[in-house]
């Protein structure tokens, strides 16, 4: 097994703008929560945050990036450039091509967001130049540009998990060879949006949040922390220093409720004993533990409970610390904030404190560190957070050299990822048997027959599903859920039903979820937003916060499911899809679940629609035809028609399905990800070529990846055109254009893929009129045919390619 180390450090809170000035104000016990929200103060019980000054971004960054990007944006950028230099790091273009892109953010672009939707609710549907920073995946293309690192890449949103979970896939993404080396973050901003979230549900404490202690609730903060991750080899190889180890993590979900802890703590200590198990470490071996501890009543006394009863006797000599009294509660960058001071931890010898401890709270009884730092020799730590919808992740941090257990060798052909099962919500189709009939003939789900247009948008045309009624579709009866959620619970459940999968209570815990989407819950989004611009606090209602993270739909499939393994969401744009049935893949294969529910969902809102064209990607706004339509791969291509729906793929190991006798529809024979600081789609050309070279095998079709965006799609195109010019019988289609564009389309390509390969037949996409280049397609009626194996490509605004490989299975 590869060792992953820490080589550099950027860290940006509340506390000082940078690492050592971040560490000492910690160690000195001293708090950076203060009387300066970025926001009227009278509207709400207290104006007590965690804000980075703004100096500490003034002087880091061009005049011209201080006055168009997003904060969330300028966090990130400082603290990357931080990890950067702190690493010593030089790198030419090869090696940037290798190198990884991880981050994690609960609100993304969200102040921009704000500032865009403010704007329509006074003025109705415009341009916006805000419009173009809202999207989560801009981040992400930004860092991209602004280091030139065009490797595997992955932007998560799980709440306050979100750069736990981006630090698991980065780890497994050096260590399985998918990157070289990655640069890791989590970035999170101030932003009225969580404030009055959080407010509404009455979490928020009204003096400085003291963990463990008086008084009881949370502060909220913000702030950015990056890591340069290499295998030690090469970190050694080149004369770096290396902080710690990264040497294991473990992930799961409680499946109990929306925002709630499960009060019996159950998969916190499940989740305490997997990640000693996987780096062979006893209990005695923990030294220090970066608490999750929010300050909150459930979550503090739930988190006490469970260090207690996995550790034993030992819990007692175990120093327990939460820096949120020091910093604040940074949401989605609170993972690698927190990553950054147990890292430091392990490094220096120093224990960071639990700032403004008074007494210990009633049945919170463990060793906090209360306000000063203290030394202490620790060889591992652990740091570990939890979010909305019992989403839980725990790392664990070594010192270099530390001993551990030497864990057995995996076999993997009984890990290699299988698919058993689908679940398809679509504009044109409701099922698998209904998208096979659906592919076979050719029938559109684009409609103009829907109320999602504004007035005055260019177009009406849309991939809208029409009479979506939950109760008909699943066998459970949904709890909580917001439209996304609905949709997703109930392709996950079809998709269950459909590999024939009776999730007993141990198969819970090793059956997970990991959903891709490009829009998240705007619905519910937009509707909390409105409540707060027009009523205030008064008018914001708790029950809807839940529902605005993007993690809720995947919390819900959890929640009424009642699965228990890993629990992900990513968003990459309209490449999400295909990226979470990669790095779902990718947890089969590191042995971390046996079944996961993978694919994308996403809604269409009048807003979304909107927002799209403040931006100018829809169709007819982008090219020189006034035509309406989704011309994949055509001359008159002039934007994209958004679609909606689920679209999920039930991943096995092999081994599970062969336990279970379950029949194998297809293996998934490879996967790559990448990405490119411009938008020409070049991309998909070297995640295709590697793909075909880690499956050792040629594709007999490929499914376009193109959204409608001429410069992207030519990208594609024009590497299409070469594997053709070589294997002239290759054969290519874009059955894409029959369902519209959204974080889901990849998903349902790769549905269609799979009922190619275990039904015998090409499918698809519609006839061009005025076909683009030189790549022959498949256009109309699907052909019947056997295709042996299938390659899918993902395409995303901002240069996000994935392509996956699927292959015949012998079907047992």
């Amino acid at each position: 097994m590869v060792k992953v180390v820490v080589t550099g450090i950027g860290l940006l809170t509340a506390l000082g703008e940078n690492k050592d000035s971040c560490w000492k104000h910690t160690l000195k016990g001293e708090s950076g929560i203060g009387h300066n929200t970025p926001w009227p103060a009278d509207a709400y019980p207290t104006d007590l945050v965690g804000a980075v000054s703004d100096a500490a971004l003034s002087g880091k960054l061009s005049k011209r990036d201080q006055r168009r990007l997003d904060r969330c944006h300028k966090l990130a950028l400082v603290a990357a450039d931080e990890a950067l230099s702190d690493s010593g790091i030089q790198l030419d273009d090869a090696q940037k091509a290798k190198t990884g892109l991880y981050l994690g953010t609960s609100l993304g672009g969200m102040t921009s967001g704000m500032e865009y939707y403010r704007n329509v609710l006074k003025h109705g549907p415009s341009r916006h130049p805000r419009a173009h920073f809202y999207p989560f995946h801009i981040c992400l293309d930004i860092l991209c540009r602004a280091t030139g690192f065009s490797g595997a890449r992955s932007l998560v949103a799980t709440a306050c998990t979100a750069s736990t979970l981006a630090a698991a896939q980065a780890f497994e993404a050096v260590n399985s060879g998918l990157a070289d080396r990655v640069l890791l973050g989590g970035v999170d901003p101030l932003c009225e949006f969580s404030f009055a979230g959080f407010s509404a549900m009455k979490n928020v404490s009204t003096a400085r949040c003291a963990p463990f202690s008086d008084p009881i609730g949370l502060s909220l903060g913000e702030g950015a922390a990056f890591f340069m991750l290499e295998r030690e080899e090469d970190a050694i190889r080149r004369g770096a220093r290396i902080y710690a180890e990264m040497s294991g993590y473990a992930l799961g979900a409680d499946a109990y409720h929306p925002t709630a802890p499960d009060p019996s703590g159950r998969n916190q200590k499940r989740l305490l004993r997997e990640a000693l198990g996987a780096t062979g470490l006893k209990t005695e071996d923990i030294g220090y533990i970066n608490a999750h501890g929010t300050g909150t009543q459930a979550n503090d006394i739930c988190e006490t409970n469970a260090i207690r009863e996995v550790f034993g006797d030992h819990a007692a000599k175990i120093a327990v610390s939460s820096t949120k009294g020091a910093t604040g509660h940074t949401l989605g960058a609170a993972g690698c904030v927190e990553l950054a001071m147990t890292v430091m931890a392990v490094a220096t010898g120093e224990l960071p404190p639990t700032a403004n401890f008074t007494q210990a709270r009633e049945g919170c009884d463990l060793d906090y560190v209360p306000n000063q730092g203290r030394k202490a020799e620790i060889k591992h730590a652990i740091s570990q957070n939890f979010a909305f919808g019992g989403n839980n992740a725990a790392l664990v941090i070594s010192r270099p050299g530390a001993e551990n257990t030497a864990l057995p060798g995996k076999d993997m052909d009984d890990l290699t990822p299988v698919v058993t099962g689908m679940g398809v919500i679509a504009p044109n189709a409701i099922g698998a048997d209904a998208l096979l009939a659906a592919l076979k003939s050719g029938t559109s789900g684009l409609t103009e027959d829907h109320d999602l247009a504004l007035e005055g948008q260019p177009t009406r045309l849309a991939g809208a599903i029409r009479d979506f009624n939950p109760a008909k579709l699943t066998r459970t009866k949904i709890r909580r859920a917001d439209r996304l959620g609905q949709l997703a619970v109930c392709a996950a459940d079809q998709a269950l039903a459909h590999a024939k999968l009776r999730v007993s209570k141990e198969m819970a815990e090793r059956t997970g979820v990991f959903i891709g989407t490009d829009r998240g819950p705007a619905g519910s989004c937009e509707s909390f937003y409105r409540e707060i611009a027009t009523g205030g606090l008064r008018d914001a209602d708790p029950k809807d916060f839940p529902n605005t993270v993007l993690n809720a739909c995947s919390g819900l499939v959890s929640v009424n499911l009642r699965l228990r393994g890993p629990n992900i969401v990513t968003t990459v744009g309209m490449a999400s899809g295909a990226q979470a049935i990669a790095l779902g893949a990718q947890l089969i294969q590191a042995g971390k679940a046996d079944a996961i529910i993978v694919g994308g969902c996403d809604e269409l809102t009048p807003q979304v629609l909107a927002g799209y064209g403040a931006t100018r990607q829809l169709s007819p706004d982008m090219g020189e035809g006034e035509a309406q339509g989704l011309f994949l791969h055509e001359a008159r291509a002039n934007g994209a028609v958004l679609g909606e729906g689920a679209g999920f793929l039930v991943l096995e190991s092999k081994k599970s399905a062969r336990t279970r006798k379950a029949r194998i529809l297809a293996e998934l024979a490879a996967y790559a990800i990448g990405g490119a600081p411009d938008f020409s789609g070049a991309s998909i050309a070297r995640t295709m070529e590697s793909c075909i070279s880690q499956a050792g095998l040629q594709p007999d079709m490929i499914l376009s990846g193109a959204i409608g965006q001429p410069g992207i799609d030519q990208g594609e195109r024009q590497a299409l055109e070469q594997l053709q010019a070589t294997r002239p019988q290759l054969q290519v289609s874009a059955p894409g254009s029959l369902f519209g564009m959204s974080g889901a389309t990849p998903a349902f390509n790769a549905c269609a893929a799979v009922l190619g390969l275990s039904e015998g037949f090409f499918p698809a996409g519609p006839e061009r009129l005025l076909p683009a280049g030189n790549v022959r397609m498949i256009e109309g009626k699907s052909p019947d045919g056997q295709p042996q194996s299938v390659l899918v490509n993902g395409l995303s605004i901002g240069g996000t390619a994935v392509s996956l490989m699927f292959c015949k299975s012998d079907g047992v």
